[in-house]
């Protein structure tokens, strides 16, 4: 290698990347396909027609203690850590059978039917697979289902939202949202930053492998004497929280020189220590007009734990820097920026652009990949030609009143060499990109979801997708963007709608290998593509979690969508929204929102949370707790519910009559296990007849 590096005829430059590999036969038989992610890698099994499963064996180099626990699950110890594998729901699926192959995989398929089996020890030690008696071309399908395993609400008696989450690398959660009722949180200890006012940022961290009161590893309140706006959170290597969003407070607590501008409000922008008691660094950023008027922005860290912001402004006399992508303010009711901050150098600020559009210009979010490039997704009017559609798929604005856009910004200092790509995201209608998050995969792919009305939004990526068309009002969606790294240009690699016939919206994106997204947000839809969820739609605004493989096409690439929410007295209703998601490769999820909702999560709640009680939904004029939700994956198979309407109104009727008008309503399984209904109940005085035909 040392004699290759000083030898330029045997360097090779411009060098494709791949997402996947595969080998055809590693042993006869058997093929293996790879997937490289930012934890390690992950593998599917292909079995050739006629090849004994029962003679293919898992060797684990360095593991000792292999054993089975008493779910099935492989245990096993590497290098002084626990390792688990969950066993695998095993399912056939004819349709994905290709020259009479069938596969082992971890995605869930469109018509699945289930197979038993699981690890077994064998005598030698090693791991091997038992499978029952299949269709020997079919596709054989690892399915993962839900549980819940932590839950709390986090809350006073006043309008508290978790608007973010973050997870560090122990497996702690960092929840960040807003409040109005700081002194009224039942939990015991809370640390107040600044003076505090009407409505404050909260930062909370969480154990969820703990329960009840030692859950709760710090609840920070942070603010001045007016109010705060968004609570945004990152989190870095060392457990320093950052946590962005507007204030009214002209004492605002800082560590710096910066006061409060001239306009309506200010960024605030603050990085707190590992015990949530200090700031560590903290700055009022802003100019004469406001700041996250149309949307709360996005906030990120890169390797070197510099802070990244970004959002919309309709200030012009922001503190670009010299030779940002544009100094200047882009001219339309509001501009997007970007501006990353340097807590331990100064100045603090390092880089400060407009993006320079001309149009009313909200931004979603900001992620920031390996190499310390920024994607910012946002939505934008149409802005004539001032929207620079470099290296874009998408370079023509579709139509009012918005589309989605995402630009790839590196942050030089070189101009309009910043810019790495911008392209649009959208149709004929309303389009808005709402979160994105990136990939490990270099060149990074950025993952975008948001809502849509567009009958026409962009689904040519190079895998089908599950959803193909709009079926509401509104939809929810995500889309894959990939930049190839010799050309420059970018593809849409995936897409698909995400919804039923109301209204729906992603609000949140997470990626944990090429192969693992989820989608988080909020539903109105009864009927949106539920899949082994583990309870029911609730009827007014529920929270949706949705976990999607973009390298699989069509049905395939759905693995699970589920809803999440509660009930309301007769009168009222219960909303929830899922605002933020995140999760690890072990198959740990976690979702935060906010819910007006005393029993959410309706199905298996642990009750092992902080907070048992919602205690904003106990008041008078019932407001809103945020939640936080831990989500295990398993390989158990499970039946799911779900109804082919909403509710039933059946209106004004007389008493010991019979309705003149059936209505009626159906019960479907959505689960990938048989579901046996073993009894009904009627609560209230109600008197149903039931009819099976």
């Amino acid at each position: 290698m040392a004699r290759a590096a000083k030898a330029p005829r045997r360097w090779h430059t411009h060098a494709a990347h791949f997402e996947r590999a595969e080998a055809r036969e590693i042993v006869p038989g058997v093929g293996m396909v790879v997937y490289g992610n930012e934890e390690g890698i992950e593998y599917d099994l292909r079995l050739a027609p006629g090849t004994d499963v029962d003679r293919m064996r898992l060797d684990v180099s360095g593991a000792e203690g292999i054993r089975l626990d008493t779910q099935g699950n492989l245990v096993m110890d590497v290098a002084g850590r626990t390792v688990l594998m969950r066993k695998p729901a095993i399912f056939v699926e004819h349709a994905r059978a290709t020259q009479g192959d069938r596969k082992i995989a971890t995605r869930v398929l469109a018509s699945p039917e289930q197979v038993n089996g699981g690890y077994v020890i064998e005598a030698d030690g090693s791991v091997g697979f038992r499978v029952d008696p299949h269709d020997s071309d079919a596709t054989l399908v690892f399915d993962p289902s839900l549980s819940v395993s932590y839950a709390t609400f986090l809350g006073g008696a006043g309008e508290d939202s978790a608007n973010s989450v973050a997870l560090d690398t122990t497996g702690k959660l960092y929840v960040g949202g807003t409040t109005t009722s700081a002194t009224t949180f039942p939990e015991s200890g809370g640390k107040q930053i600044g003076p505090g006012g009407g409505t404050d940022f909260f930062i909370a961290k969480i154990d969820p492998a703990a329960s009840g009161a030692n859950s709760l590893v710090y609840l920070t309140f942070l603010g001045g004497s007016g109010d705060e706006a968004g609570g945004l959170v990152a989190v870095d290597a060392s457990g320093n929280l950052a946590i962005m969003g507007t204030t009214t407070s002209t004492d605002y607590p800082v560590t710096d020189a910066s006061k409060r501008t001239s306009g309506s409000n200010d960024l605030a922008v603050s990085e707190i220590g590992p015990t949530g008691a200090t700031l560590i660094f903290s700055t009022m950023f802003g100019g004469s007009g406001a700041e996250s008027t149309q949307n709360a922005g996005g906030i990120a860290f890169d390797k070197s734990a510099n802070i990244f912001v970004a959002s919309d402004t309709t200030s012009s006399d922001l503190t670009a820097t010299p030779g940002a992508l544009h100094v200047a303010y882009g001219g339309g009711t509001s501009d997007g920026f970007l501006a990353i901050f340097r807590p331990s150098a100064a100045p603090n600020l390092k880089y400060c652009t407009y993006l320079g559009i001309n149009a009313l210009v909200g931004v979603g979010g900001v992620a920031v990949d390996a190499g310390g490039n920024a994607y910012i997704a946002g939505s934008t009017s149409n802005p004539g030609t001032s929207f620079t559609a470099l290296n874009g798929f998408q370079s023509t604005y579709g139509g009012d009143p918005s589309d989605g856009f995402v630009m790839k910004v590196r942050p030089s200092g070189t101009g309009a060499a910043d810019l790495a790509y911008g392209t649009f995201l959208g149709g004929t209608g309303l389009d808005k990109a709402l979160a994105v998050a990136v990939g490990a995969a270099m060149p990074a792919t950025a993952y975008v979801t948001g809502t849509t009305e567009s009958t026409n939004f962009p689904m040519n990526g190079t895998r089908a997708e599950p959803q193909t068309s709009l079926k509401g009002t509104a939809n929810a969606f995500l889309a894959a963007i990939v930049q190839d790294a010799t050309t420059g240009k970018t593809s849409l690699t995936y897409s698909t709608y995400l919804g039923g016939g109301k209204s729906d919206r992603g609000l949140s994106v997470a990626v944990t290998a090429a192969n693992v997204a989820y989608v988080a947000g909020k539903s109105t839809s009864y009927d949106f593509p539920w899949l082994d969820n583990f309870q029911p739609f609730n009827g007014d605004e529920d929270a949706f979690i949705s976990k999607l493989d973009p390298t699989a096409s069509g049905a395939a690439s759905l693995i699970y969508a589920s809803p999440l929410g509660g009930t309301a007295p007769p009168g009222a209703m219960a909303v929830a929204d899922g605002n933020a998601i995140t999760a690890d490769s072990a198959g740990h999820v976690f979702l935060a929102g906010r819910t007006t909702a005393t029993d959410f999560p309706r199905a298996g709640n642990p009750g092992n949370g902080a907070q048992p009680i919602c205690a904003s939904c106990q008041t008078s004029q019932t407001a809103a707790d945020a939640f936080v939700v831990a989500i295990q994956e398993s390989g158990a198979a499970s039946p799911g519910v779900s109804f082919t309407v909403a509710k039933i109104n059946f209106g004004p009727q007389s008493v010991a009559v019979q309705n003149t008008i059936p209505l009626f309503a159906g019960l479907v399984n959505t689960g990938s296990a048989p579901l046996n209904v073993t009894s009904l109940g009627i609560n209230g005085q109600t008197h149903l007849i039931l009819r099976w035909s």
